[in-house]
């Protein structure tokens, strides 16, 4: 994964351990451009899950949450349905074998 860059990370709970994330968007040549992003860091006590996201992200913003955060809602409406001009993608169905055979 690329160098993104995040907005800020979360320390959460995670049984007797705790959890560090990073949060973003999606770039731009992803499907989900735009959309929110969660990347997992570091699992272990608070102070190494600290530790870690202080040598790594500098200057990160962090906010502690006192339960799990879960998981960021991610439309797929945007990718193409059963009702789309071209279903399925980019060629009309009707095209036969791609590449076309000699």
């Amino acid at each position: 994964m690329s160098r993104e860059k995040f907005d800020h990370a979360t320390i959460e709970p995670r049984g007797s351990e705790w959890r560090v994330y990073l949060w973003g968007h999606y770039p731009e040549s992803s499907v989900l451009a735009g959309q929110p992003m969660r990347v997992y860091l570091h699992e272990g006590t608070k102070p190494e899950c600290l530790n870690e996201l202080a040598a790594r992200h500098p200057g990160l913003r962090l906010e502690e949450l006192e339960h799990a955060s879960g998981k960021p809602y991610v439309s797929l409406a945007h990718l193409p349905g059963p009702d789309d001009p071209v279903p399925g993608g980019a060629l009309p169905d009707d095209v036969g074998e791609w590449p076309p055979l000699p």
